[in-house]
């Protein structure tokens, strides 16, 4: 009984711990993708700010951190009157510039997802009207290549030749030039957007040009699907459009009230340049910052 109460506890000493392994932090996909015709197109499930995008925001989040910092935390270590001591100036500064980098950290990436949404938004309208225009096509009589080559003589004057929209039809044609269906340059482009609706019409398309579907169905069913879901983002965006108004009121208040407070009152001014109320001022920054970011997510709907 001893000796087998001894390999037991043997076994179990050479049961091996199961490793967890650890998540990796989501990266960033391309800013680039390779066409069909192997020339880099954009990624637009992604989005990178240009250079001078890049640095005019970092210039401005890093002097709105500062300003930021040196009002919530100047001061720190001064006398009963409020006169700077030596500690204070370079509290100032390391407190001042730590803030300023975190504040890059925070909003550049805050500005790029709004871009990056509203460049989605955009793509999406465009492509709606592209479906009109597409229908207007098919109804006269077109075929498929002639209702896209009519279609993106429309989209340029409506929107230039800039625009995502004509840029891509002008890859969806020249691929055609070179052999490659309209169908495969729409799933492309589909994949690339991640805009579900544009990979159902594609995957559709597919199906429709292979088998020889009802060409203008197609279309007018997309259309429609799309149109509608349009519509219901837009009501929702109103309907929300007073709390994120709320919101943006909520995280400008902490900043305004000390200020305030500060500008009015030696007395508190005294009491924020105190170990207990820096305490007290980062405390509520954090709650502050965390309650922002919820609201974020919160009004953040996707139909």
């Amino acid at each position: 009984m001893a000796l087998l109460k001894k390999k037991t506890k043997e076994k179990v000493k050479e049961e091996p711990k199961e490793i967890k392994p650890k998540k990796k932090k989501k990266e960033k996909g391309p800013e680039y993708c390779t066409s069909l015709l192997n020339t880099q197109v954009i990624n637009y499930r992604e989005y990178y700010m240009s250079k001078q995008q890049k640095l005019l925001f970092t210039v401005v989040s890093f002097i709105a951190g500062v300003a930021v910092a040196y009002l919530m935390y100047g001061g720190l270590g001064s006398d009963a009157d409020g006169n700077p001591r030596p500690i204070t100036h370079v509290l100032n500064i390391v407190i001042c510039t730590a803030v300023g980098f975190g504040a890059v950290k925070f909003i550049i990436p805050l500005l790029e997802s709004s871009f990056k949404i509203k460049r989605r938004n955009d793509i999406r309208r465009q492509f709606m009207d592209l479906l009109d225009a597409l229908a207007a096509s098919v109804a006269s009589g077109s075929n498929a290549i002639k209702a896209f080559e009519a279609a993106k003589e429309d989209l340029v004057l409506q929107y230039g030749e800039d625009s995502i929209i004509v840029q891509e039809l002008t890859l969806i044609l020249d691929g055609q030039k070179n052999f490659i269906d309209i169908s495969a340059s729409l799933i492309d482009f589909g994949k690339r957007s991640g805009i579900k609706e544009i990979e159902s019409f594609a995957q559709v398309f597919e199906l429709s040009h292979r088998k020889g579907g009802d060409f203008s169905k197609v279309i007018r069913d997309s259309y429609e699907i799309l149109y509608s879901k349009i519509n219901i983002e837009m009501e929702i965006e109103t309907k929300i459009a007073a709390t994120r108004n709320e919101l943006n009121i909520m995280l400008a208040m902490p900043f305004i009230l000390v200020g305030m407070m500060k500008s009015m009152s030696p007395d508190f001014a005294y009491n924020f340049r105190t170990p207990t109320g820096a305490l007290g001022i980062t405390v509520g920054l954090v709650i502050v910052v965390i309650s922002y970011l919820l609201g974020r997510k919160i009004t953040s709907i996707e139909v």
